[in-house]
Formats: structure tokens, sequence, C-alpha cells
């Protein structure tokens, strides 16, 4: 997967494939982007929390139709 140049210096790579895995499927889950990336759930928990933290993304909806927002393009 190709790292964007966009997002800047303070994401690291996996929060860059994160972010491209997000931006293909909005309603992916913390469970999908562990198996894509090869990494633990609890990893990509992290990353998504990380990510959520810096105000990069966001969760929209309601429980049954929830889907992450890009806030940064």
């Amino acid at each position: 997967m190709k790292a964007t140049k966009d997002v800047g210096i303070n994401v690291g790579i996996n929060e860059q494939k994160v972010l491209e895995l997000l931006r293909k499927n909005n309603q992916i889950t913390a469970k999908e982007i562990a198996g894509l990336l090869g990494i633990s759930l609890r990893h990509s928990e992290r990353l998504i929390t990380s990510l959520k933290q810096k105000g990069m993304i966001q969760r929209v909806g309601s429980n049954k139709n929830e889907y992450w927002e890009i806030i940064v393009k």
C-alpha cells in the first residue's frame, strides 16, 4: 500500500495505511484493519485511537449506521 504525502510528519506508516483503508471503506472495522495489515487487533485499535486523538478521524452516525469520517484530506 502506498503512503500518502499529504498526511503530515506526525503520522507513522501504519497510521497512513489505516487512513488509506478508511478512505477506501469508511465502514471498516478494527478487526478488518488488523487482518488486512497483518497486525494484532489491539495494535489496530491503538492506531485508530491515535488518529482520533490527533483529530484526523472521527466516528459518525448511530450504532447501526456508523462510519469513519476523515478530517485530514
